[in-house]
């Protein structure tokens, strides 16, 4: 942790921002998906606290994340190679060890789900100047709207770098962010994986879950009027 870049401050508990919403029907009905990351992550996972929403997500997580009967959730595999076995091995020892960080068995269910309410992940791979060799000693899962990956080109979606905003929180108030620091990190010390899904000008990456944010406000809408309804005839 004290050579992670992202858990390099005195306090850890970040408060993220609240979103502002326009109550008109249409404009809550109808409205794309908002263009401030931080307030657009918000309501995806208020719409994924949402009872039948969780009980569908659920369900996918748990489809998804199985062990094999060699008890492995991920498999390395090779196409069109000319690798040599002992090549093979050396590559497979490699990938198990590296995947061993990622701790699937206990956290790979909810990065999936995650992945499927935010539609990106972020982890940090973790060096260390004296222990080179060993490779990436850790990696911690970053929040999403802490991070933003920066494109050489939007059209062949080639990330060149990353930007972190590191909050700095306030010394006489440690719940209190005073401000956040951009940080720069490079491409390969971030692993970024989005489900490739974009919105109409391909600004931002649109989750899986946002194909049943209309279904959601009309159900959730329908269920208060009913209770508003059973009250007012009550007495009839």
């Amino acid at each position: 942790a004290r050579n992670s870049i992202s858990l390099n401050n005195d306090f850890n508990n970040t408060t993220f921002s609240s979103i502002n919403q326009d109550k008109s029907f249409g404009d809550l009905m109808y409205a794309n998906a908002s263009e401030d990351k931080a307030g657009r992550l918000i309501d995806y996972r208020r719409m994924a606290a949402f009872s039948e929403i969780q009980d569908a997500l659920d369900e996918i997580c748990d489809e998804t994340i199985n062990p094999d009967e060699n008890d492995s959730i991920v498999i390395l595999k090779f196409k069109n190679d000319d690798l040599t076995s002992d090549k093979k091995k050396e590559l497979y020892d490699e990938f198990d060890r590296y995947i061993e960080n990622y701790d699937l068995h206990n956290h790979g269910w909810k990065y999936f789900h995650q992945f499927l309410v935010e539609g990106e992940l972020y982890f940090e791979q973790v060096l260390h100047d004296e222990y080179v060799n060993q490779g990436v000693l850790a990696v911690i899962n970053l929040p999403a709207d802490q991070i933003d990956p920066v494109y050489d080109n939007i059209q062949n979606m080639h990330v060149k770098a990353f930007i972190y905003q590191k909050p700095i929180f306030d010394k006489n108030d440690p719940k209190k962010v005073e401000k956040f620091e951009p940080i720069p990190m490079a491409a390969d010390q971030i692993v970024y994986i989005n489900n490739g899904s974009f919105n109409e000008t391909k600004e931002f990456v649109v989750p899986f879950i946002e194909n049943c944010r209309r279904a959601y406000r009309q159900l959730s809408m329908i269920e208060d009027a009913v209770v508003i309804h059973r009250m007012v005839h009550a007495p009839l």
